[in-house]
């Protein structure tokens, strides 16, 4: 397996983890979530009755169960597929209305820059913060592939120095401190170590740090959101710390390696996000190659939320 295999599979698992966890979107902004169902509901407005809708990068149907209830409310017929390169599985996770959730086929497994369908053969392709983690050139001669005469993409996409690229970068930064020497990820890790060891004095020494450790980071950390990684894992090590009475150190251990993992997969995931973040420029460029694969039309504008940018709405027209 090749370096760039390896962390294509690498991003592939950690975004299956974040979608089999049940969460619907992925962005935040001054740590709270924002609307964007106007923008799809201007979109699916304009749409023909029967359209052909594929949402690329779907996750768990964010949008593709916008268009399913805009389809509902509005006597459509529109047929709806979410594609995506994670292995997800909405109607397990998620609360969402099953009956929504069915009228969608979510595939899966799967590359946008390899869709599999045929070409000239989709009216429509939506996308929220999704396309631009794909392999650029490639998603987009796709898309172009897929999309009928006067076909439409709209695509919001992450911004460069944006709202979301600030509040991700910001969280990367309190996630990773988590991991690094003698933080409480680590701390965690020795807690595992001396519950397997069966030793008393081992345990409770190790306890004493966790515990120091937890209250460190709360004290450092009290202005942040309450959903932020660090409150998150900070509870679950009071949590943990509560249970070595009653529950089985190797119990407790297989659920201190569970937290690393979701540790290390959500700095992945923010990683990917600020890699993927686009410039004016790369924008520019993103329009230039659509018109020269056969968009008649390919333009940009910043998406805006409280005066502040948080992404790039993306709209492109097949010729």
């Amino acid at each position: 397996m090749n370096q760039r295999t390896s962390e294509a599979s690498d991003s592939a698992a950690s975004w299956t983890r974040y979608w089999q966890s049940g969460f619907q979107d992925t962005c935040f902004f001054a740590d709270r979530a924002f609307a964007v169902d106007q923008l799809w509901q201007d979109l699916f407005s304009e749409l023909d009755s029967s359209a052909r809708i594929v949402d690329l990068a779907t996750g768990n149907g964010a949008v593709a169960l916008k268009a399913a209830t805009f389809a509902r409310d509005h006597n459509r017929a529109f047929a709806i597929s979410g594609v995506d390169y994670a292995t997800i599985a909405p109607a397990g996770p998620t609360s969402t209305d099953a009956e929504l959730v069915a009228s969608v086929e979510f595939v899966g497994d799967t590359d946008i820059a390899n869709l599999p369908f045929h070409s000239s053969s989709v009216d429509c392709l939506t996308s929220q913060y999704g396309f631009e983690y794909a392999r650029g050139d490639l998603a987009l001669a796709e898309a172009v592939r897929v999309l009928v005469t006067d076909g439409r993409a709209l695509f919001l996409m992450h911004a460069e120095g944006g709202a979301v690229h600030e509040a991700s970068a910001a969280r990367l930064r309190r996630a990773q401190g988590l991991l690094r020497k003698g933080h409480l990820m680590m701390q965690l890790d020795d807690l595992a170590k001396a519950l397997k060891s069966g030793s008393k004095s081992r345990v409770y020494k190790t306890q004493q740090r966790v515990e120091a450790k937890v209250a460190a980071a709360q004290r450092k950390h009290a202005e942040i959101p309450k959903d932020d990684l660090v409150w998150q894992i900070s509870q679950e090590s009071r949590e943990i710390l509560a249970a070595i009475p009653q529950v089985a150190g190797a119990d407790i251990a297989a659920r201190i390696a569970h937290i690393r993992a979701e540790v290390t997969a959500y700095v992945h995931r923010l990683h990917a996000m600020l890699k993927a973040s686009r410039s004016a420029r790369a924008m520019d460029e993103l329009c230039d190659k659509a018109q020269s694969l056969g968009c008649g039309t390919a333009t940009y504008t910043p998406f805006m939320v409280d005066e502040q940018q948080v992404g790039w709405s993306f709209s492109a027209r097949k010729s």
